[in-house]
C-alpha cells in the first residue's frame, strides 16, 4: 500500500478522492487494529539458511486464507431509523507489511517471517451504500480461533510444498529441525526470559517487558549478509540438518502464478476475482496438487495429529467435561490445535457438524454447542426434581435439643425453614465467607434425632477432611466414592427403616453430570438429597450449574442463609466490591477497610511471615494464600525463618523427596511429547511390567515417540501410553522439614508403621528415625520418601476449595493481584 494512501486512511479520508470515508470522525477515535502474523521459529530457520521462497509463498497464502475467513465475519452497527443491531458486512480494508526479522541483540537481528495486518476501522455496507465504522467484537472475541485457523492453514500450506511437521504444545515445528537450532536463532526471546526471569515477571508481563528492550531496526544489512551471520553461529551437523528437510520440496509453478494473479488482481481492486483465481488454480489436476497429497505429510509422522473426526471427539471429550455449553468457535479450536497438519479448518467444520452425540442450536446469532449426555443429565434431574416437590415429609423437628446449639434468631428461622423442607431434593444456599458449621450441624443432629439415616459426601477430599472435622463425622466420602462403590444402592437400601437422606456439602462444586448420578442413585434407593452449598462464590470443576437448573428450571426455592445480612462491615463490603466490581474498585474497597497492607518488594515475604507468626502467637490456624508459584516458595522459607527463630521448627533441616502432580488429563498423558527426563511415573492400576504402587522415572523419548522408564528389575521398559488412566505423572522437588514443621498429605499414603493417612490430612513432624524417616501424629512413620505433601504454610488460590481457617492472608505481589479470580479471593 502507498504510503500517502496509508496516511489517509489513518485520517478516515478516501484514499483517492477528496472526501472523508465514514460519515463522522471524533476525537480520539480507534484508527484499526494490527493483526500480527508469525511462524513458528524452525519456519524461520528454514526458511533463513535454506532461502527457499516457497515457504514464503506458503506464509503468504496462510495469512490471505484467514484474513479471507476474519473478513466474512466482518460487521457494522445499524443505527438508522431507531435500528439498534448488527449486520454482516462481509468487507475490511488492511494493509499488509511483511518482515524478515527480530528487533536486533547487540545490533543482529535473529530470523523471524511475521506479517502485520493493519485492519482499519471502516467496511462498506452494501445496504446503506456507504462506508462505516467497523463493529469489531465478535472477531476479536474469537481471536484465539482465529490463530488456530491460521496455525492450521500453515501446517497445510508448509506440507503442500514438502515440508512435514511436528506437533509442539503451543503450535508445531518443522519436522528434522534440531532444536538447538531454534534455541540458537531465538537470542532475543531467550534475552527477554532471562530478563524476565531476573526480575521475577510472570508470562502476562514479559509482552511488555519485550516493548520495552528493543533495538532501533538496523536498514543496511542485507539479508544475504545475515544469512552467512546466521549459518555460522550453527555447527555443520546443524547446518547438514536443516539443508536436508528441504531436499524433498516440490516445485509448484502453478502456485507461483496464482501468486502473482492474486496480486495483480488485489492492484485492481477486483475483488470478485480473488476467489475465483484460487479455485481454478487449485483445480488444475495434476497429482502433486490432489485433495489426498495436499494434506499428506511427506514421510512419516513421527507425532501423527489427529483426523478431523477424531480431532473434534477429542476437543468435544475434553471441552464437556467441565462446561454444559460452549460456543462453535471454541470447540473448533480445541480440534484445530489437535489437527494441525492434518486437517484444514473446513474439515474440522463438517466434522463438528458429522458427530452424533453434539447438539448445535443458534442464538442471538451466536452457535452454541453441547451434548446428547449434558441434555439427558438436565433433562433427568429437572424431572426428579418436579416430581419430587412437596412429596415427603418434612426433614426433621425443631426440639428443644436445639437450644444446646449457639444459634442466634436469624439462624433458628433459617434452621426452622431447611427442616420444614418436605421436597425430594432441598437446596441450601449459604453465602458469605463467615459462615459457621453450627447450622449445618444442628440440621444434621435433627435430622438423626428423627430416625432417619445421614449419609454425608463432599465433592473433593480436601471438604472431607474439612466435613470429619467440622462436623465430628468418623468416615466423609467424596461424591466419586460413592457413585463409583457398586454395592452402595444394596447399602442404603437395606440401611434401616425411616427415609435416607445424602447431605451434599460444598455442594456448588459440583456439576450437573454429577448431581443427576446423585438423583439416579436417589431414586433406585429411595433416597433425599439435600444440596449445602454456594454456586455463587464455588467455581464447578464439571460442567453445568444444578443450582441454577433445579431452581429456574425444576421451580424449587432454595433456604437461602446470607451471612452477609447478618454482619454488614467494613470486611463484608469489601468482599461484595471484589465480587462484583474487582479490579481497582475492589483494591479501593480494601484499603478504605484497613485490610490491605502494602510492602516493598524486598520486604513483601518478610512481612507476610510476620503475619502468619503473629496469628499463630493468638492461637490461631493461619494460612497464606497467594496467586503466584514463585512467591508461593519465598513465603514458605520467610515463614519457615520466622517459625525457627521463634523455636517452634527446632533440630537440623532435613532434604526430603517432594513429588508435584503435573495434573495431566488422560489426553496429554498419551502425548509423547509431554514428557521428559527426570519426570516420576507412579501407578494407581496395574500395568506392562509394573505393579499397582510402584513408581518408576523416566529414561527418555525416543525418535519414534516411545517413551522409556526404569522397569522393577532396573532395565529400561516403555510405557505403554494407552494406559495413561492408571498412573500419575510428578515432576521431583526437595524439601526441607524439621520437628514441628506442619505438613498437608497430598495423597493416600499407607505408613511405614501406623494407620494410614488420608488425602490431604494435616500433621505436624514430630521426629526423624535413624534412617531419615518422619514421626508424625499418630506415631506413624512415613518413609523418607513417599513424597506427597505440601508444607502447609502458605497455597495458592486454588487450592483454598473446601478448606477452613481461623485466618488468612492473601499476598500477591504488584500484578499477581489480576491472576487470582473474584470468586477465590472472596473464597480467601
Amino acid at each position: 500500500v502507498g504510503q500517502s494512501a496509508f496516511y489517509r486512511l489513518t485520517d478516515n479520508l478516501h484514499p483517492s478522492r477528496d472526501s472523508s470515508l465514514t460519515p463522522r470522525t471524533k476525537p480520539g477515535r480507534r484508527i484499526g487494529y494490527d493483526f500480527c502474523f508469525n511462524v513458528p521459529k524452525s519456519v524461520s530457520a528454514t526458511w533463513a539458511l535454506t532461502g527457499d521462497e516457497k515457504i514464503l509463498w506458503a506464509f503468504r497464502k496462510t495469512v490471505w486464507q484467514t484474513m479471507e475467513e476474519i473478513e466474512q465475519e466482518m460487521q457494522t452497527r445499524v443505527r438508522r431509523d431507531g435500528a439498534n443491531h448488527d449486520h454482516h458486512t462481509g468487507n475490511m480494508v488492511w494493509a499488509e507489511y511483511l518482515h524478515y526479522t527480530t528487533r536486533p541483540i547487540n545490533g543482529v537481528p535473529d530470523p523471524h517471517i511475521h506479517m502485520h495486518c493493519f485492519v482499519f476501522n471502516c467496511t462498506f455496507d452494501e445496504e446503506e451504500q456507504r462506508w462505516k465504522a467497523g463493529q469489531f467484537h465478535d472477531i476479536l472475541k474469537v481471536a484465539p480461533t482465529y490463530q488456530a485457523t491460521y496455525f492450521s492453514h500453515l501446517a497445510s500450506n508448509l506440507i503442500e510444498i514438502g515440508y512435514p511437521i511436528r506437533r509442539t504444545e503451543f503450535a508445531f515445528e518443522i519436522d528434522g529441525i534440531p532444536e538447538s537450532v531454534n534455541k540458537k536463532l531465538s537470542r532475543r526471546t531467550k534475552y527477554i526470559e532471562s530478563l524476565a526471569a531476573d526480575l521475577g515477571f510472570e508470562d502476562k508481563q514479559k509482552a511488555k517487558l519485550g516493548a520495552r528492550t528493543r533495538e532501533r531496526k538496523r536498514d543496511e544489512q542485507q539479508l544475504d549478509e545475515l544469512r552467512r551471520g546466521w549459518a555460522d553461529w550453527l555447527d555443520a551437523d546443524e547446518l547438514v540438518a536443516v539443508e536436508s528437510v528441504g531436499l524433498n520440496n516440490q516445485a509448484v509453478p502453478e502456485r507461483e502464478l496464482e501468486q502473482e494473479d492474486i496480486v495483480e488482481s488485489l492492484r485492481n481492486d477486483e475483488w470478485s476475482k480473488r476467489a475465483d483465481t484460487r479455485e481454478t488454480a487449485e483445480s488444475k489436476g495434476s497429482d502433486s496438487d490432489s485433495h489426498q497429497e495436499r494434506h499428506r505429510p511427506w514421510g512419516p509422522h513421527l507425532l501423527v495429529s489427529l483426523s478431523a473426526n477424531n480431532a473434534v471427539k477429542a476437543a468435544a471429550a475434553q471441552l464437556f467435561h467441565f462446561e454444559a455449553v460452549v460456543t462453535e468457535p471454541r470447540l473448533r479450536e480445541a480440534a484445530l490445535k489437535l489437527s494441525y497438519g492434518r486437517a484444514t479448518p473446513q474439515q474440522i467444520r463438517e466434522a463438528i457438524q458429522k458427530r452424533p452425540e453434539l447438539v448445535e442450536r443458534t442464538i442471538e446469532g451466536r452457535t452454541y454447542i453441547t451434548t446428547h449426555e449434558a441434555v439427558k443429565d438436565e433433562r433427568f434431574l429437572v424431572d426428579f426434581a418436579r416430581k419430587g416437590r412437596g412429596a415427603k415429609r418434612a426433614l426433621g423437628l425443631f426440639t428443644l435439643s436445639m437450644a444446646g446449639f449457639r444459634l442466634d434468631a436469624r439462624e433458628k428461622e433459617v434452621l426452622r425453614e431447611l427442616l420444614n423442607s418436605k421436597d425430594r431434593i432441598t437446596l441450601f444456599k449459604h453465602t458469605g465467607p463467615s459462615r459457621r458449621p453450627e447450622l449445618s450441624r444442628a440440621a444434621m443432629t435433627s435430622v438423626q434425632e428423627s430416625g432417619h439415616k445421614l449419609f454425608v459426601v463432599t465433592p473433593s477430599t480436601v471438604s472431607a477432611r474439612q466435613a470429619e472435622q467440622d462436623y465430628g463425622l468418623d468416615r466423609v466420602f467424596t461424591v466419586n466414592q460413592l457413585l463409583d462403590d457398586e454395592m452402595m444402592p444394596e447399602k442404603l437400601k437395606d440401611w434401616g427403616m425411616g427415609f435416607k437422606l445424602i447431605w451434599v456439602e460444598d455442594a456448588g462444586r459440583l456439576g450437573t453430570r454429577s448431581v443427576s448420578a446423585l438423583a439416579r442413585l436417589a431414586k433406585e434407593t429411595g433416597a433425599r438429597i439435600l444440596l449445602s452449598g454456594d454456586s455463587g462464590r464455588a467455581r464447578s470443576q464439571e460442567r453445568g450449574d444444578p443450582f441454577r437448573v433445579l431452581r429456574d428450571e425444576a421451580g424449587l426455592t432454595s433456604v437461602e442463609y446470607n451471612v452477609m445480612q447478618e454482619k454488614q462491615n467494613s470486611l463484608e463490603r469489601a468482599l461484595q466490591t471484589i465480587q462484583w466490581a474487582g479490579g481497582e474498585a475492589s483494591l479501593r474497597s480494601l484499603k478504605d477497610a484497613e485490610l490491605v497492607h502494602i510492602s516493598g518488594e524486598d520486604t513483601l515475604a518478610d512481612d507476610a511471615a510476620s503475619y502468619y507468626i503473629e496469628q499463630h502467637k493468638l492461637g490461631r490456624k493461619p494460612l497464606l494464600v497467594t496467586p503466584g508459584i514463585r512467591t508461593m516458595g519465598r513465603l514458605i522459607k520467610a515463614v519457615r525463618t520466622k517459625l525457627r527463630d521463634k523455636g517452634i521448627l527446632k533440630g537440623r533441616e532435613r532434604s526430603v523427596l517432594q513429588l508435584r502432580p503435573c495434573s495431566w488429563g488422560d489426553s496429554k498423558k498419551r502425548k509423547s511429547e509431554s514428557y521428559r527426563k527426570g519426570l516420576i511415573i507412579e501407578f494407581h492400576q496395574p500395568s506392562r511390567g509394573f505393579r499397582s504402587g510402584d513408581r518408576t522415572r523416566v529414561m527418555g523419548v525416543d525418535s519414534t515417540g516411545g517413551v522409556w522408564v526404569w522397569s522393577r528389575f532396573l532395565t529400561p521398559e516403555r510405557l505403554k501410553l494407552g494406559h495413561s488412566s492408571r498412573f500419575t505423572v510428578h515432576t521431583v522437588n526437595r524439601a526441607h522439614l524439621a520437628v514441628g514443621d506442619r505438613i498437608r498429605v497430598t495423597r493416600y499414603t499407607r505408613a511405614a508403621l501406623g494407620r494410614p493417612l488420608r488425602s490431604n490430612s494435616v500433621v505436624t513432624v514430630n521426629a526423624f528415625n535413624p534412617r531419615g524417616d518422619i514421626v508424625v501424629d499418630g506415631m506413624r512413620i512415613l518413609n523418607r520418601n513417599f513424597g506427597h505433601f505440601e508444607q502447609d504454610y502458605v497455597t495458592t488460590h486454588y487450592g483454598l476449595k473446601g478448606r477452613r481457617v481461623d485466618s488468612v492472608g492473601f499476598i500477591a505481589e504488584a500484578g499477581e493481584y489480576a491472576m487470582a479470580e473474584a470468586k477465590d479471593v472472596v473464597a480467601a
